[in-house]
C-alpha cells in the first residue's frame, strides 16, 4: 500500500512539473493561430465562347477573388523576433474541387522569421510584379475575365495558369521601414543536376505609401525549361485618394522575352468610387500594345459591389475586350479567343463571404 501511495505521489509530482513547464513555455513564446477563408461564386455569361460564336452560361469562380481557406500562425520568440507560417488552399466553389492544379496548399505555403529588420520566408510565394500590380492596377487581385490577362500572360510561365503568379522553392526578404517597403526574392528551379539556370527566377520590388497615395515598382525575370529568359518584366504605378470616396489608379507594365521578338507594353488606368458606405463602383481601362507581332488589345471593365455586412457582399461585373492586328498571335496569351473573333464580353453576377 505504501508503494502504491508513493507511486501516486510521484506521478502527480511529475504531472505538476510538466504542467508548470508547459505553462512557462506558453508564457515565454506566445502563439496566435488564425483560420481564415473566402468563398466567391458567380453566374457567368460569356459571348463568342466557341468557334461558332455561341455564348456560354455557367456557375463558376467569382469575379472578386479566388475562393480559399488558410491557416496563419505567428509565434513570439522574444526580443522582437517572431516565427510566421502561412498555409493557404484554393478551391473551386462551384464543385468543391481543389484549384491550382489540385495542390493542397496551391495559393501559398511558406515559413519564416520576422523582426524589426524585416522578414525572411521560404516556400511558395507570390511574385513581386504580381504583388505590385495588385496595388497599382484598378482591379488589383480581382478575377474579372478580361483584365486577368495582365497577370496571367506576363508574370509567369506560359501554360501555368493560376500557378504562374506564384513561385515554388522561393526565398524572400521583405522589409518595411516607415512608409517604405522593399522585397527581394529568388526561386530555385530545382531541375536536373548541372542545370542550375533551368526554371530559376529573381525579382525585386519597392514602394512608398503616404497618407493618401502610394508609388510602387517591381521587376522580375524567369527562365523556362531550356534556361532561357522567357519573361522579363517590370512595372511601375500607384494610387491616389483624391477625396475620401474616390481613389485613382495608374499602372504601366513592360514585358519582353528571349524566346520571341514580341514585346508588350500595358497601360492600366481607373479607380474606385464609394457612392455610399455600402456601395462601391470600380472602373478600369487596359491597353496592351504589342510590337514585332504588331497588334493591340483594349479592355474596359466595370464592377458594382454592395456590402450586406463587413464580410458579405453581392456584386455585378461586366468587361469587354477588343483586339486588332496580329494580337491573336500573342505567344503568351492565357485567355485565347475563338478564331475569327476580335471581341468578347463577359457579365458576372455573384456573391462573396469572408471569414
Amino acid at each position: 500500500m505504501q508503494v502504491k501511495l508513493s507511486s501516486m505521489i510521484t506521478v502527480r509530482a511529475i504531472a505538476a512539473a510538466v504542467t508548470t513547464l508547459v505553462a512557462s513555455g506558453a508564457a515565454n513564446a506566445q502563439s496566435d493561430v488564425t483560420l481564415y477563408g473566402l468563398i466567391d461564386i458567380a453566374a457567368v455569361w460569356v459571348d463568342k465562347a466557341d468557334a461558332k460564336g455561341n455564348d456560354s452560361k455557367k456557375i463558376s469562380k467569382g469575379a472578386m477573388g479566388g475562393s480559399r481557406w488558410g491557416v496563419r500562425a505567428v509565434e513570439d520568440l522574444g526580443d522582437g523576433l517572431k516565427a510566421i507560417v502561412v498555409l493557404e488552399s484554393g478551391f473551386n466553389p462551384d464543385d468543391g474541387g481543389m484549384a491550382q492544379n489540385g495542390r493542397l496548399f496551391g495559393r501559398q505555403a511558406f515559413v519564416g522569421l520576422q523582426s524589426a529588420w524585416g522578414g525572411l520566408t521560404v516556400g511558395r510565394q507570390y511574385s513581386p510584379v504580381y504583388n505590385v500590380n495588385k496595388l497599382n492596377e484598378p482591379f488589383g487581385a480581382y478575377n474579372l475575365n478580361e483584365p486577368l490577362f495582365l497577370s496571367d500572360n506576363y508574370t509567369g510561365t506560359p501554360g501555368a495558369g493560376n500557378g504562374s503568379t506564384r513561385w515554388d522553392n522561393s526565398v524572400q526578404y521583405a522589409g518595411k521601414f516607415g512608409g517604405f517597403n522593399l522585397v527581394a526574392i529568388a526561386a530555385a528551379g530545382e531541375g536536373v543536376a548541372g542545370t542550375a539556370s533551368v526554371g530559376r527566377k529573381e525579382g525585386l520590388s519597392a514602394g512608398y505609401a503616404g497618407s493618401s497615395y502610394s508609388v510602387n515598382a517591381g521587376w522580375q525575370q524567369t527562365r523556362n525549361g531550356s534556361g532561357l529568359l522567357n519573361h522579363k518584366v517590370w512595372t511601375i504605378g500607384g494610387h491616389w485618394t483624391v477625396i475620401a470616396p474616390l481613389k485613382l489608379n495608374l499602372s504601366y507594365t513592360d514585358h519582353t522575352s528571349d524566346t520571341t521578338s514580341q514585346t508588350n507594353r500595358i497601360l492600366a488606368v481607373g479607380g474606385t468610387y464609394a457612392i455610399t458606405p455600402a456601395l462601391d463602383v470600380v472602373a478600369g481601362y487596359y491597353f496592351d500594345q504589342q510590337k514585332n507581332l504588331d497588334g493591340d488589345k483594349s479592355v474596359f471593365a466595370l464592377l458594382a459591389n454592395y456590402k450586406l455586412s463587413k464580410r458579405t457582399s453581392v456584386y455585378i461585373t461586366g468587361d469587354r475586350g477588343d483586339r486588332s492586328g496580329k494580337y491573336a498571335t500573342n505567344v503568351f496569351e492565357q485567355h485565347p479567343w475563338p478564331v475569327g473573333y476580335d471581341s468578347r464580353t463577359t457579365v458576372s453576377v455573384g456573391a462573396r463571404h469572408s471569414f
